[in-house]
């Protein structure tokens, strides 16, 4: 018994292992930053009652500009300790995430509910208090993704010991194997706060409802509450579990009608069990507090609205009104032995009646989890990162297929044949090594790996939901100039663990200087979003030869630039400046300039008055070279191109910014035919010699 049981744990030990030795090697999902101030904030008010910082010093201070200049004090507060250092003290262990800005004043007394719920966030600060702050014996960083990984390891043990006792060695290990060796989420696992969460509580909350009904046991009765309130503060992707539950339970009882009698007890627990499920939530969710009700709801809406909408989302595969693409990124993201696995497991539905109709519970569950991303009005973005709760799952019906070939094959040996298991995991083991960090952009052969999906245009190739980040900080840490300046031209600057960045490297929004090359490092990601489109990346992509790549199959997923002018393409280095014989139109709502020739536009610069005229609130550029055919930017004209899409200020000076395009008829749109621009003049206009 003790040798069967050490056999069955030893992929989960390894992969526990696996995933401690090896949080240092990925950056942060650009969801966390929030999830770790508001966790640290709710930390702090349920430790001491404070919801502030004040009973710390401060934390040290960074070169560079606040994550978010414009949020609240956040510039005011870290500008103070760049000026005076005493504020903090270097032998305090204080993580960067304990904000003064995003504290319990914001979190509590001021932010709206509308969001996902907090308790991974409370977590994963309590684990960075104990790992970090009081043992220092992680990183600041590392410590929040350690709960991240214990919990996906807490996962696979649990699954692994429920298909042992349930199925066999066999159903355990290949299940195990699917499970750790799956590319989204061994990947993910160091840095998606609660996508792996999620998909945790949801497949242990399904199997303990499974083993409470089946052995009539109010202690798995009572884990599976406990289960289902920690997920619905997680998620509330869990609610959805009510379906494959309700529709096996029926089957279930029709199947035992004459067996199934339950203790008292276990109906009054499962009859109260709302109680502790809907207190357990408001408790770990201080914002909720002052107005639970109307908060609850205002959350429900926002699922409402990421969920459902009448069109769908950009990218997504649509036919006969239902959104493919989850389906696709399942297919081409699973390894092919998993895929295998679980194709067998639905050759034979006779099995799905055998072992208490578990096969059919897990059926329901991931037809559940998919139709709710496929049906017509429902929207997904990201890749399959939104229903990971379909990973567990397919996991354990690998195991069941691994389980009929064994029934099949009696002429081999229970434990050649788990190693012929074990031996069939080993070319995605490889794969996945040689990925690493980078696991979640990984693609099958079924698609051509990477640049298969990215030829096929798959929605959201190469998305590393911002850890591709961090190998970049790495490469500027041993590479780049004493006092370098670091800016993001479309992300947000928090997606930066700042902390991790050499101290003498300066991080600011403010610092991308696009065409005037003042020799900034400018990173970004790349994969199919639609900043790719707006100017600044379309400039440093077409412009400046970065001088580093994160790439995976040849395809780069992110980029760092040195944007001055010796890494600037020799075409671009020549421009010159036409005001004479510009011609200026002005039609009802359009400002039309028409050029003498066809050029190569690089920038457009308008006066505007600033008095008598509304400020532009919204409009759109667009050119054409012979006044019939017109292409549209896709930038709002109203939005600074080199400032993160920030409303224009009110200003006489109006640039445009253009990479290289062609044109001899611009067009300046507004529906406020009283817009300063529309009454603008003087126009200089730059194109490529």
């Amino acid at each position: 018994m003790k040798k069967k049981l050490f056999t069955i744990l030893v992929i989960p030990i390894i992969f526990l292992i696996y995933g401690i030795y090896t949080l240092n090697d990925y950056g942060i999902n650009w969801d966390e930053p929030y999830h770790f101030r508001r966790g640290q904030a709710f930390l702090q008010y349920f430790l001491s009652g404070k919801k502030d910082y004040s009973n710390m010093p401060k934390y040290p201070p960074l070169k560079g500009t606040a994550d978010s200049t414009s949020f609240r004090d956040s510039e005011k507060h870290f500008k103070d300790v760049q000026d005076n250092p005493n504020l903090s003290d270097p032998n305090f262990r204080r993580s960067y995430y304990q904000d003064e800005d995003w504290n319990g004043e914001y979190h509590i007394n001021i932010e709206n509910s509308s969001g996902h719920p907090a308790l991974n966030g409370i977590f994963a600060a309590f684990f960075n208090k104990i790992f970090y702050q009081k043992l220092g014996i992680l990183g600041d960083l590392e410590s929040y993704h350690l709960f991240e990984v214990t919990t996906v390891s807490f996962l696979v043990f649990f699954i692994a010991l429920f298909m042992w006792k349930e199925y066999g060695m066999i159903e355990s290990i290949s299940s195990s194997l699917a499970l750790t060796t799956y590319p989204l989420l061994i990947g993910e696992q160091h840095f998606n706060i609660k996508d792996p969460i999620i998909a945790t509580f949801y497949a242990t909350t399904l199997i303990s409802v499974y083993k409470a009904v089946t052995t009539k046991s109010l202690g798995w009765l009572l884990l599976s509450i406990l289960f289902f309130s920690i997920g619905l503060s997680v998620k509330f992707n869990i609610i959805f579990i009510i379906i494959p539950m309700g529709l096996w339970f029926l089957l279930y009882f029709f199947k035992n009608k004459t067996k199934i009698k339950f203790d008292r007890k276990f109906y009054l627990i499962a009859i109260f069990s709302p109680v502790f499920i809907i207190s357990f939530f408001i408790l770990f969710f201080p914002t909720l507090w002052n107005d639970p009700l109307q908060k609850t709801i205002s959350i429900v809406q926002y699922y409402l609205h990421i969920g459902y909408s009448s069109n769908n989302l950009m990218g997504q595969d649509s036919t006969f009104s239902l959104n493919l693409t989850p389906l696709k990124w399942i297919v081409f993201t699973s390894p092919l032995i998993t895929i295998f696995l679980f194709l067998l497991s639905l050759a034979v539905p006779k099995q799905f009646l055998r072992h208490k109709l578990f096969p059919l519970l897990l059926i329901f569950s991931l037809l559940t989890t998919l139709l709710r991303v496929t049906l017509p009005g429902t929207t997904s973005y990201g890749g399959v990162r939104q229903i990971m709760e379909y990973i567990p799952i397919l996991a354990m019906l690998c195991g069941i297929g691994a389980g009929f070939i064994f029934e099949k094959m009696k002429f081999i040996s229970k434990h050649i044949f788990i190693i012929l298991i074990i031996v069939a995991y080993i070319p995605i083991t490889i794969r996945l090594i040689n990925l690493h960090p980078n696991e979640n952009v990984y693609f099958n052969r079924l698609v051509g790996g990477l640049s298969g999906a990215k030829m096929i245009q798959l929605d959201s190739w190469g998305n590393s939901y911002g850890n591709a980040y961090f190998p970049v900080i790495e490469w500027l840490n041993k590479n780049a100039e004493e006092n370098a300046k670091l800016t993001i031209p479309v992300g947000s600057i928090s997606n930066i663990p700042r902390f991790k960045l050499r101290p003498d490297i300066s991080l600011s929004a403010d610092y991308w200087s696009g065409p005037e090359n003042k020799g900034e490092y400018v990173l970004e990601l790349i994969y199919d979003y639609e900043p790719m489109k707006w100017y600044s990346l379309n400039y440093l992509n077409t412009v400046v030869k970065p001088v580093y790549e994160v790439t995976v199959d040849g395809i780069a997923i992110a980029k760092l630039w040195k944007n001055s002018p010796e890494y600037v393409s020799a075409e671009f280095k020549k421009q010159k400046e036409i005001t004479n014989n510009v011609s200026i139109l002005y039609k009802l709502g359009i400002l039309e300039l028409i050029l003498p020739n066809i050029e190569k536009l690089t920038k457009i610069t308008l006066t505007q008055p600033i008095k008598n005229c509304n400020v532009l609130n919204t409009g759109y550029v667009d050119t054409s070279t012979d006044n019939i055919n017109w292409t549209r930017e896709i930038e709002d004209v109203a939005r600074e191109q080199l400032k993160h899409a920030k409303q224009r200020e009110m200003q006489s000076d109006f640039t445009f910014y253009f990479v290289a395009k062609e044109a001899k008829y611009i067009r300046f749109h507004s529906e406020d035919t009283s817009s300063c621009l529309l009454k603008a003049f003087s126009p200089k206009v730059y194109v490529l010699e």
